[in-house]
C-alpha cells in the first residue's frame, strides 16, 4: 500500500482508490437499496454481483492496509481479508454453477468455501494483538467468549431456530445442518469481536472493530432470513435478502478503510476486572439455565430437553475448566509475588545491614581511629539501623491487612515539628526540598503514623522522583492535605492504581538499579484510611512531574474546621 505516511494513523489516500477512497462503500449502500426495492429478475442478477463485489472489495482493502502493519497484526488482518476473498470466491462459484445448470442449491457442498472463509476470518480476529497478554489469560478470554457463545446460540436455538427447523423436517439433515451453521458462526463471531472491542488495551473502542461488528450484525439478520426461506430449495426460490448482504458487505468494505487509520495507542489504569465483565459472559448461561428449568416443568421428557441438557452439561464443563486455568494462574501469580516479595525485601536489608556490619568491623581493627571518627561511623550504623528498622516496621503494619486493625492515638499536634523532625530522619539534601507549612499548624492527628506518612513520602520521593522536589501541607477546611510534588517523568497511567498495593512498585518492578521493597506507598495508604481519609495521584501541576496527596480529615485546636490561610504558608526548609 502506498501511502503519504509509514504510520498505519497517517494515510490519508490508498494508491488504486483515487482521492475518493470512499466512493465503493457509497455505491454498495445505493446498490443494496436497488436490490431491496427492485423486481426479483433484477435483484437476482444484482444482488449477487453486489455481493461477489462487496465482499471481494472489503478483502482487498483489508489485505492491502494490513501491509502497514508489522509482525502478528499483520497477518491477523491479512487473514480477515483473506477470509472476504474466499467469500467473494465462493459467491462466483455459486453463481456459475447457477449459470451452468440453470439453478443452485441454497445449501450444498458450497458451503464448505464460506465456512473456510468464516474460520479464517474467525482466526484472525482471535490473533489480533487486542489479545497479547500470556497463555493462560488468552485462554481464559477464549473460554468466557466460548461459554457466552454456546449459551447465547443455545437459547437462540430453542426460542427461534427449534421450531423452524421442525417445520422443515423435510428437507435433508445436513441441509438444515449446514444452514443453522451460519447463524452460529455470525453469533460466535460477533461475541468475540465486541469482547475484544470491549475489553481494556490499547485498541479498546476501536471504530475499526465497531464498524465490523454493526456489518456483522447486518449480516446475522441476513442469515437468518436466508436460513428460513432457503432450506430445501434454489437460490432464486430462496430469495436471499440481498440488500442486508450487500449492506454488511458495504460495512465490511467501510471497515478495510478505516483499517488504514489505526487509533493512538491509550493506558489504562491496571485495576481489578469489574462484576459485569465477570459476569457478563455468563449472563447468557444462567439464560440458558433458566430456560433448561422452565421447559423440564412445563413439557417434561420432551426430547429436546435432553439437547438442552447435553448443552448445559457442556457449559459446565467449559466453566469447571475456565475455573481450573483461573486456579492455575492464580497459584503461579501467588508464587511469582512470593520470590518478588522475599527477593525485594533480601535487596533492601542486605544493604543496610552490609554497611552496619563493614561499620563494626572497622571500629574492631581499628585501635588507632580517632573519636571523632569513631563517633562518625557510629552515627552511620545507626542511620542505617533506623532505615532497616523501618522497613521492619512497614511489615508488621502491612501484616495487619487491613486499616480497621491500625490503632490511631490521636493527639494535638505541631504539625510544623512533626514534617522538620521526618525531614531530620530522611538522608535528603535540603537544596532539592522544598517545605511548605504552616508553623502555626496545630492539628489532632496520630503524631508518630503522620510522621511515618512524612517519612514515606520524602523517601519515595529520594527514590524514584527528581532532584527538584516539594513538600507541600496545607489546610482545606476540614482536611489536612500533604502533597508531594517532583519535577520527574510521573506514574504511567497503567500503574497510577496498583502503586498503592502491598509490594507493587509500578514500572520500576523489575528495575534492580532503584532498590525499594514497594510497600512505602500502600503503608502511606493505610495510615489515611484508619485516619478516615484517603489518598491520590495526579500530574503536579507546580513542578509538572508526579504528585503523591494524603488527605487527613481533622479538625483544630480551635473550634470549627480549619480554614485555608489567605497567605501562602512559610518555606522551613530549603528554597522555593
Amino acid at each position: 500500500m502506498e501511502t503519504d505516511s509509514d504510520s498505519p494513523g497517517g494515510p490519508q489516500r490508498i494508491d488504486g482508490l483515487g482521492a475518493h477512497p470512499w466512493a465503493p462503500v457509497l455505491v454498495l449502500v445505493a446498490v443494496a437499496l436497488l436490490s431491496s426495492v427492485a423486481q426479483d429478475a433484477v435483484a437476482d442478477i444484482l444482488g449477487p454481483f453486489g455481493v461477489m463485489v462487496g465482499q471481494a472489495m472489503a478483502g482487498w482493502l483489508i489485505v492491502r492496509n494490513a501491509s502497514a502493519f508489522r509482525g502478528r497484526e499483520r497477518v491477523s488482518w491479512k487473514l480477515v481479508g483473506g477470509g472476504f476473498l474466499v467469500a467473494a470466491a465462493g459467491v462466483l462459484v455459486v453463481a456459475t454453477l447457477g449459470i451452468m445448470n440453470g439453478s443452485a442449491p441454497a445449501f450444498g457442498p458450497t458451503d464448505l468455501i464460506f465456512v473456510l472463509g468464516y474460520l479464517m476470518i474467525l482466526s484472525g480476529f482471535a490473533t489480533l494483538p487486542h489479545l497479547a497478554s500470556n497463555t493462560a489469560q488468552r485462554s481464559r478470554v477464549f473460554l468466557d467468549g466460548l461459554i457466552g457463545a454456546v449459551s447465547l446460540a443455545a437459547v437462540l436455538w430453542t426460542l427461534f431456530l427449534a421450531e423452524l427447523l421442525q417445520q422443515l423436517e423435510g428437507a435433508p439433515f445436513w441441509e438444515r445442518l449446514i444452514a443453522s451453521i451460519y447463524p452460529v458462526l455470525d453469533i460466535v463471531m460477533l461475541v468475540m469481536l465486541l469482547w475484544v472491542a470491549v475489553r481494556r488495551s490499547s485498541y479498546r473502542f476501536d471504530p475499526r472493530l465497531l464498524t465490523f461488528g454493526f456489518a456483522l450484525v447486518v449480516q446475522a439478520a441476513a442469515d437468518i432470513t436466508f436460513f428460513v426461506n432457503g432450506v430445501g430449495q434454489t437460490f432464486e426460490q430462496a430469495s436471499p435478502a440481498y440488500g442486508l448482504y450487500i449492506m454488511a458487505a458495504a460495512g465490511f468494505t467501510a471497515a478495510g478503510l478505516l483499517l488504514r487509520n489505526s487509533p493512538k495507542p491509550r493506558e489504562y489504569a491496571d485495576r481489578g476486572q469489574p462484576l459485569w465483565a465477570i459476569l457478563a459472559p455468563y449472563s447468557a448461561m444462567i439464560a440458558l439455565i433458566v430456560l433448561v428449568a422452565y421447559t423440564q416443568v412445563t413439557n417434561p421428557g420432551v426430547v429436546e430437553n435432553q439437547g438442552l441438557l447435553a448443552i448445559a452439561t457442556v457449559l459446565v464443563a467449559l466453566v469447571i475448566l475456565r475455573q481450573g486455568v483461573e486456579i492455575r494462574e492464580n497459584r503461579r501469580h501467588v508464587e511469582r509475588e512470593r520470590e518478588a516479595l522475599v527477593a525485594s525485601i533480601s535487596h533492601e536489608l542486605r544493604t543496610p545491614l552490609t554497611s552496619v556490619l563493614g561499620v563494626l568491623d572497622i571500629l574492631l581493627e581499628d585501635d588507632q581511629m580517632s573519636v571523632a571518627e569513631g563517633d562518625e561511623l557510629i552515627t552511620m550504623a545507626r542511620e542505617q539501623s533506623v532505615y532497616m528498622s523501618r522497613i521492619v516496621q512497614d511489615l508488621i503494619l502491612l501484616a495487619r491487612d487491613n486499616s480497621e486493625k491500625l490503632h490511631i492515638s490521636r493527639a494535638e499536634s505541631d504539625i510544623a515539628a512533626l514534617v522538620q523532625h521526618a525531614i531530620e530522619s530522611v538522608s535528603i539534601s535540603t537544596r532539592d526540598l522544598t517545605v511548605e507549612v504552616d508553623p502555626d499548624l496545630v492539628v489532632s492527628v496520630d503524631p508518630d503514623r503522620f510522621r511515618q506518612v512524612v517519612v514515606n513520602l520524602l523517601t519515595n520521593a529520594l527514590k524514584y522522583g527528581s532532584p527538584n522536589t516539594r513538600l507541600v501541607v496545607s489546610a482545606v477546611d476540614a482536611e489536612l492535605v500533604v502533597a508531594m510534588h517532583d519535577a520527574g517523568a510521573g506514574v504511567p497511567e497503567r500503574y497510577q492504581l496498583m502503586i498503592w498495593e502491598g509490594f507493587e512498585r509500578g514500572h520500576h518492578r523489575l528495575d534492580s538499579v532503584v532498590p525499594g521493597s514497594g510497600v512505602g506507598l500502600t503503608v502511606i495508604k493505610t495510615i489515611a484510611e484508619a485516619h478516615g481519609g484517603q489518598v491520590a495521584y495526579r500530574q503536579s501541576e507546580l513542578l509538572g512531574g508526579a504528585c503523591f496527596e494524603v488527605v487527613f480529615p481533622i479538625k483544630s485546636h480551635t473550634e470549627g474546621p480549619i480554614q485555608r490561610r489567605g497567605k501562602s504558608p512559610p518555606s522551613i526548609a530549603g528554597a522555593a
